[in-house]
């Protein structure tokens, strides 16, 4: 049951799409936003409060998540 997720402009993660499909590791260097990647994957389903994350200079943030059948969540703040 794959699925894809979408973020942009969240904290350091300017746009980043990831296929989720399976056991998916997500790996990097520190710094490199993946906690940022998962903090903005669950803002999109509890609508965490405020703006503080959203990224210098950008007007606002967006997570779209896909999933196989066809449902969408889209959050932006």
């Amino acid at each position: 049951m794959p699925l894809s997720v979408r973020v942009r402009n969240f904290q350091s993660v300017e746009d980043a799409t990831i296929l989720v499909d399976g056991l998916t590791v997500i790996t990097g260097t520190n710094n490199a936003g993946k906690s940022a990647f998962f903090r903005a994957l669950r803002g999109a389903f509890t609508n965490t409060r405020g703006h503080g994350f959203v990224r210098n200079g950008t007007p606002h943030c967006t997570v779209d998540v896909d999933f196989h059948d066809g449902h969408h969540v889209q959050w932006e703040k």
